[in-house]
Formats: structure tokens, C-alpha cells, sequence
């Protein structure tokens, strides 16, 4: 019993942790992004 409760809690580690990684991929794509626009914007 204790070692299935053990392995739910670290599944349960381990997604939080990947969310927290495609979070902040998609937090630096969105802001690469602007970047890009704002730049090409000045230049045209």
C-alpha cells in the first residue's frame, strides 16, 4: 500500500514538473514571437 502511494505521489511530481516546462517553452515562444513582430515592424 505505501509503495503505490509512493508511485501516484511522484507521477503526480513528475507532470506538475513537465506542465511547468511547456509552460515556460510556450512563454518564450509567445515573447520570441512579439519580439520578431515588434522588429520587423520597425524595419518595414
Amino acid at each position: 500500500m505505501v509503495n503505490l502511494h509512493n508511485v501516484g505521489t511522484f507521477n503526480v511530481d513528475t507532470g506538475f514538473k513537465a506542465e511547468e516546462k511547456i509552460v515556460t517553452l510556450v512563454r518564450t515562444s509567445i515573447s520570441n514571437l512579439l519580439l520578431l513582430k515588434m522588429l520587423c515592424e520597425t524595419h518595414i
